[in-house]
């Protein structure tokens, strides 16, 4: 009977450390569970950052290349007004500068006319001062042929 009570207590002993270890095993399997179930989060909430991230970037560069774009769009505008106002410049200048060039001939030939006509006076003035002198005709023929805008133009 002693040895069956030790036998008892012995099974009873080992049933409990069979528990206990089986406990132990089954805490250890939960704990690894858990802990391979954070490691899943950890690894989600990773992926998720650097996707938030590299979609942030993305995004980024987008609005910076529209504000490039927008700026080199606006500098392109700017440099052909800048240019269209300097052909208007110009052509104006040169307006201005044909008018100038026309006005000052048109002086000139007034100019001319105006020598011409004095000179034709002049001339028609010696003539009759040569014929109420007296002067024979012959003699003043050659004032009355001679050609004024020729003899202007020497």
């Amino acid at each position: 009977e002693e040895s069956e009570r030790k036998q008892r207590t012995k099974e009873l002993v080992d049933a409990k450390k069979r528990n206990n270890d089986m406990q132990i095993l089954l805490e250890a399997r939960k704990l690894q569970e858990e802990e391979k179930v954070q490691v899943t989060k950890r690894e989600m909430i990773e992926k998720e950052e650097e996707f938030m991230n590299a979609v942030k970037t993305a995004s980024d560069m987008s609005e910076r290349e529209k504000v490039e774009a927008s700026l080199t769009k606006k500098m392109s505008a700017e440099f052909r007004r800048m240019l269209l106002h300097q052909i208007e410049e110009k052509e104006e200048k040169n307006k201005i500068q044909e008018s100038e060039k026309y006005e000052e001939g048109k002086q000139i030939k007034e100019k001319m006319e105006l020598e011409r006509a004095k000179a034709e006076v002049l001339r028609q003035k010696m003539v009759n001062d040569m014929k109420d002198t007296g002067i024979d005709g012959k003699y003043f023929g050659e004032i009355l042929s001679l050609d004024v805008e020729k003899f202007l133009r020497r």
